[in-house]
């Protein structure tokens, strides 16, 4: 008789165990689908837009900080190379808006792969400031636009046509595209 109550004892026993793993794993499941889900409302930690830092924000108040970041420099001229000459224009003359939306895509969604996790914990990129062109307006601005003025006490940062992959800035190519621009 005590041998059966001894196997119902240790089976009662191995039942609570193996319940209290089930239970202990749920929990360590819900955990890490809750850090999946905080980390897929929020920018990469260490995450840069043209040098402004935004890492660990939701999506919204990155936006709201480089809008306040960026307000004044967007007012600034642009100096554009071309291959013939320099042009220094207003962006907003010209159809340079910039683009927050294409700037903030893809730095945000849900996953529950460990390293993407972890690079979110961790990691971080300097992206570049993406704008919006209207050709049109920016065709016209550099071809009713003069040279750069050599007393210019502040000269902004030089816009980049497309890369050829060396660094170098081929200015904006004829037919080509206007990638980015920098402010400073």
């Amino acid at each position: 008789m005590t041998a059966i109550k001894n196997a119902s004892v240790e089976s009662v026993q191995a039942s609570r165990a193996i319940l209290r793993l089930v239970v202990a794993l749920l929990v360590l499941g819900a955990v890490y689908l809750g850090l999946a889900t905080f980390l897929s409302r929020h920018v990469p930690s260490n995450t840069t837009v043209d040098r402004i830092a935004i890492g660990g924000m939701t999506p919204n108040e990155a936006t709201v900080t480089l809008k306040r970041v960026l307000a004044a420099r967007a007012s600034q001229p642009v100096h554009l190379e071309t291959p013939s000459r320099g042009v220094d224009i207003e962006p907003g003359t010209a159809g340079i808006e910039i683009d927050l939306d294409a700037t903030l895509s893809d730095l945000t969604g849900f996953t529950v792969n460990p390293v993407q996790m972890w690079l979110r914990l961790t990691g971080g990129e300097d992206r570049p400031l993406r704008v919006r062109v209207d050709r049109a307006k920016l065709t016209a601005a550099v071809t009713e636009g003069r040279g750069p003025t050599p007393q210019s006490p502040r000269r902004p940062r030089q816009a980049h046509g497309r890369r050829d992959g060396s660094g170098q800035s081929r200015g904006l190519p004829r037919g080509g595209g206007l990638d980015h621009v920098h402010w400073r």
